[in-house]
């Protein structure tokens, strides 16, 4: 199967696509956490976490790209 991607070329478009992006790996994790045999408050715990790191480590990419430029 080939299947041809058009990537946006403006600054706005590129912005929109990572949003969509983002959002698709949220419901991704959210439905994966959904689906353990945990408790509700562990699956909530767990959440958490996992977005305190994303949220950690976007912010340290963001340093570094300020670095180089």
């Amino acid at each position: 199967m080939n299947i041809v991607v058009r990537l946006p070329k403006s600054p706005e478009g590129k912005r929109e696509l990572q949003k969509k992006l983002a959002q698709a790996h949220i419901e991704m994790i959210k439905g994966y956490i959904q689906k353990l045999p945990w408790e509700p408050d562990k699956k909530v715990t767990l959440y958490n976490m996992v977005k305190e790191e994303i949220k950690k480590r976007a912010e340290s990419e963001a340093k570094s790209i300020d670095n180089k430029v």
